[in-house]
């Protein structure tokens, strides 16, 4: 399947064997999340030596992130209020693209750049309102967001 995030209504209980059972109706909505999982190693990438700084700026980007030690069996479950960080964190990161916020010693610019890659800035800048949108409504909802590697 690859990557995936969901907002629920619960988390999914799991089976003896350790397997999530299917209960797809407690899924209010689904994204592809590659973007947030990427942020914090595109902020890295375009700030080099500057991952303490980073971790420090942003503890839940790089919760989420590819390689963070919080998936378990390549599942990381968010709580409302960890999700209304995230969301903090991520329209902060955007600020800072956009150079409408400063961190000193970060290029907000570079880091745009490198967590775009190819992707068109219009269509990626739809995807991150996208996740947004799904991340906003499970903290207004007080639902729970699981992302899937």
């Amino acid at each position: 399947m690859g990557r995936w995030m969901q907002g629920r209504r619960r988390q999914q209980p799991e089976t003896p064997s350790g397997q999530h059972t299917a209960c797809e109706d407690w899924v209010i909505a689904e994204t592809a999340p590659h973007p947030l999982m990427h942020a914090f190693g595109s902020l890295c990438q375009a700030n080099p030596g500057k991952r303490e700084l980073i971790g420090n700026q942003f503890p839940i980007l790089k919760a989420v992130g590819i390689g963070s030690g919080r998936y378990v069996d390549e599942h990381l479950w968010l709580k409302p209020h960890e999700t209304g960080l995230l969301v903090q964190e991520l329209e902060r990161l955007r600020r800072l693209c956009r150079r409408e916020e400063y961190i000193k010693s970060l290029d907000g610019p570079a880091t745009y750049a490198a967590w775009r890659g190819a992707e068109q800035p219009e269509l990626f800048d739809k995807w991150l309102d996208d996740i947004l949108t799904l991340l906003r409504q499970g903290v207004t909802s007080a639902h729970m967001v699981r992302l899937m590697l």
